[in-house]
Parts: structure tokens; C-alpha cells; sequence
């Protein structure tokens, strides 16, 4: 009889400790330079007071053919949270290096233009997720 209580209680110990576990997730907002062009990318994060910015500096240069992670985030979550691609900032925007007539035809603040893609699924619909951008000569004139 006392094993039958111990069993019973090690199962609902278990069950709730599966139940309570929250995934984990991370997140990277990707520039993804293909042009030809050296590209700054500056970001105004939000400025709304103890919301804290996961933006670790306000501008980063993007060399041609690379790719940088402008934004990241790990914590507690799911992929599905990030699907909108939403900037976390009041507004980004890109300059051409060195050539100040030159400007690109694409928006950095508009959440459409940025392609999410889930890399990697772990439990509960956790795992590692990006937003994707990709600058392109076609985009700048």
C-alpha cells in the first residue's frame, strides 16, 4: 500500500515538474548585406522608461557580402512570439559608407519586409529563431 502512494506521488511530481517547465528561446535580428556597398545600419532604441533595450550599441557597420545580428535575445519563450519581426526600437535605418548619394529603397522599420525563420525546435516550441533582411544592389540607388 505504501508503494502504491509512493508511486502515485512520484508520478504527480513528475507530471507537474513537466507541466511548469517553460521553453526557452532565442532570437537574433539579422542584416544580411549582399550588395556591394559597405553599409552603417543605425538603430534608435525605444525610449520608453524600464523597458530596457537588448540593443548593446546604436549603430554597426556592415561590410559587403556579410551578415551582422543587429538584436538578440534568449530568455524564457516560444518562436511564435517573434513571428511579427517587430523592430524593438522607435526606428532603424541604413547609410551607405563613403557615398553620400547613394541611398537604399527599402524600408528597415517595416516589419513586412523581414523574413522569420524557425532554425531550430526544442521543447515546447522553444529553439532558435531569426528575422532576416537582406540588402541587395537592386535596393540601393
Amino acid at each position: 500500500m505504501r508503494t502504491n502512494k509512493l508511486l502515485i506521488s512520484f508520478i504527480a511530481l513528475f507530471t507537474i515538474i513537466l507541466t511548469a517547465c517553460d521553453p526557452g528561446v532565442k532570437y537574433n535580428k539579422v542584416v544580411q548585406n549582399d550588395s556591394d556597398f559597405d553599409l552603417t545600419i543605425y538603430i534608435y532604441p525605444e525610449s520608453k522608461v524600464g523597458d530596457g533595450s537588448f540593443y548593446t550599441f546604436d549603430s554597426v557597420q556592415i561590410n559587403n557580402h556579410t551578415e551582422t545580428s543587429i538584436f538578440e535575445y534568449s530568455g524564457l519563450g516560444q518562436t511564435f512570439e517573434f513571428e511579427d519581426c517587430n523592430t524593438f526600437a522607435d526606428s532603424i535605418f541604413a547609410r551607405v559608407i563613403g557615398i553620400d548619394t547613394l541611398d537604399y529603397d527599402i524600408n528597415l522599420n517595416d516589419k513586412s519586409k523581414w523574413i522569420f525563420s524557425v532554425l531550430d525546435n526544442t521543447f515546447k516550441e522553444g529553439g532558435l529563431c531569426e528575422c532576416r533582411i537582406r540588402i541587395t544592389n537592386d535596393m540601393i540607388k
